[in-house]
């Protein structure tokens, strides 16, 4: 277009230097390029400000289209002879390094080669579930679990040589792990940066390799592993065996193994932190006169002493008969007690409490209930 402003293009000035133009047109190529942003108008806009920036960094082009007008540079006129669809010198004006800011950014390459890192690492954590019952969990216990994972080979500490002399820098790409490709297009010149085919990221080739692993570096171990799962132990904890994870990298060491822990629920019991819940039935005699009951426990049968007058759905507290943890914290048990009444009384039981019942009666508590259940014929 005649009338096209390519300062206000760049969003510089017309009297900008050229640093400001070339600042302003990276700027904008990382904003617009269209392996970056996938808007619609992406490769348009891309194209003005490759446009623009094509005539105002050329001394002579800028020259003729202060002077001119675009007409001047888009038709060929004057000295600039500028083709809108070439686009192969895309990154001309920069430097080396400049160019490879910009596409580092995009692509993780560009004009600087960096080299990849062939040290030894660590291998990631591996995370499993083992599934014990609640008593396990309470009381704890020592599990053989059969485990298997790779590891560093012993025979040659993971380098995959037993001798260093068996191991050479790779060829191909000079010991970096990774190999640039140059590839050119509309765009412009692209660089990609992959793992080395031939020494597949280690950036060293075997000679002669380990009779153990092969050349790998790595062997397969299966083994039991002796957890100890400690007494108290809640869901959802983890225990951490070192070294038993993902294999390191280059010879770095394994990860570790944490294993989370997945606790069957109990039939008689509901577990909230270190305190436990549980039901006891009481004998009706013993709730309205008092005395004791045996209580089941985790720690074995335990006497659960009644206070006179206890009423259905009431709780009692048992110290100390929660969960004990290995710092030597316990819990306590929390016994909802049900009354039981009883429903087969011979006949002497029946007049006892016939009797209970008129003096209830009397005090205008129970009001005919007592008689209606007990002074039935048989």
């Amino acid at each position: 277009m005649a009338d096209e402003d390519y300062y206000a293009t760049l969003g510089v000035s017309r009297d900008a230097s050229q640093d400001e133009i070339n600042k302003a047109y990276r700027t904008l190529a990382k904003k617009w390029h269209p392996d970056v942003n996938k808007s619609p108008e992406a490769t348009s806009m891309f194209e003005k400000i490759t446009k623009a920036y094509e005539v105002l960094k050329d001394p002579k082009k800028r020259a003729a289209y202060d002077r001119f007008g675009a007409g001047a540079v888009d038709d060929g006129a004057g000295s600039a002879g500028f083709n809108p669809g070439n686009f192969s010198g895309f990154g001309q004006g920069f430097s080396g390094d400049d160019f490879g800011d910009i596409f580092s950014q995009f692509f993780g390459g560009g004009g600087r080669a960096s080299r990849r890192q062939t040290g030894p690492a660590q291998g990631e954590d591996v995370l499993m579930a083992m599934r014990i019952s609640f008593m396990d969990a309470v009381k704890g216990r020592t599990v053989d679990m059969p485990h298997e994972y790779e590891t560093a080979c012993p025979d040659c500490s993971g380098k995959g040589a037993v001798n260093p002399s068996d191991i050479s820098t790779c060829s191909t790409c000079q010991g970096s792990g990774s190999v640039t490709t140059t590839q050119n297009t509309m765009f412009g010149r692209f660089q990609t940066r992959t793992t080395c085919p031939d020494c597949n990221g280690r950036g060293t080739r075997i000679v002669r390799p380990c009779s153990r692993c092969h050349g790998s570096g790595t062997v397969r171990i299966k083994e039991t592993l002796h957890i100890v799962v400690p007494a108290g132990i809640d869901k959802g904890q983890r225990l951490r065996v070192p070294g038993k994870g993902g294999r390191g990298i280059n010879g770095g060491p394994n990860g570790d193994l944490y294993i989370e822990m997945v606790i069957q629920p109990s039939d008689t019991y509901e577990r909230d932190g270190l305190n436990l819940y549980s039901h006891a039935e009481v004998p009706l005699i013993t709730a309205v006169l008092g005395g004791s009951i045996e209580v089941d426990t985790v720690w074995g049968r335990q006497t659960l002493d009644i206070k006179a007058g206890t009423q259905p759905g009431s709780t009692a507290r048992m110290k100390g008969q929660g969960i004990h943890t290995r710092e030597g914290r316990q819990g306590d048990q929390f016994v909802t007690l049900n009354i039981k009444i009883p429903t087969r009384l011979n006949q002497e039981e029946k007049e006892l409490y016939a009797k209970l019942g008129q003096i209830a009666e009397s005090r205008g508590e129970a009001k005919g209930v007592f008689s209606k259940i007990f002074n039935k014929k048989k």
